[in-house]
């Protein structure tokens, strides 16, 4: 869902940081479960969440899931991102990165709830966990 910058709350920061807490751990809570089970096929199993910047609010700040498999025999990676939110600015329909006049702050938080994400996290894992 996209938001205007007249739209930055307080409760929309509120909401940002809880579910980055949330899927925080969810990350943990995965890693434990499957990690051991890649290890068994000598793959590098990690899931984090992933943050750039320091403020919600401001252009550049990023925050995301980031689930990736890395195999040593044949030096293959595969990865999967789930976007939480991004804050850029954009000029014109293309994101800019100086403010330059005319240019609008704008950010864009996902539209799934934790479970839906945690869900999805879940297929994914079992998808490459087969392959």
């Amino acid at each position: 869902m996209k938001y205007k910058h007249a739209l930055f709350t307080f409760d929309l920061k509120e909401r940002i940081a809880k579910l980055e807490r949330e899927l925080l751990n969810i990350c943990d809570s995965l890693l434990k479960k499957y990690q051991p089970l890649f290890a068994e096929k000598n793959l590098l199993f990690e899931i984090e969440l992933r943050r750039e910047g320091n403020d919600p609010f401001e252009p550049g700040y990023d925050s995301s899931v980031l689930l990736f498999i890395v195999s040593d025999k044949v030096d293959e990676v595969k990865f999967h991102l789930v976007p939480i939110w991004e804050c850029q600015r954009a000029f014109w329909g293309l994101p800019v990165s100086k403010n330059v006049p005319g240019s609008r702050i704008f950010g864009e938080l996902v539209d799934e709830t934790v479970e839906e994400i945690n869900s999805e996290l879940e297929e994914n894992i079992m998808e490459l966990l087969t392959e």
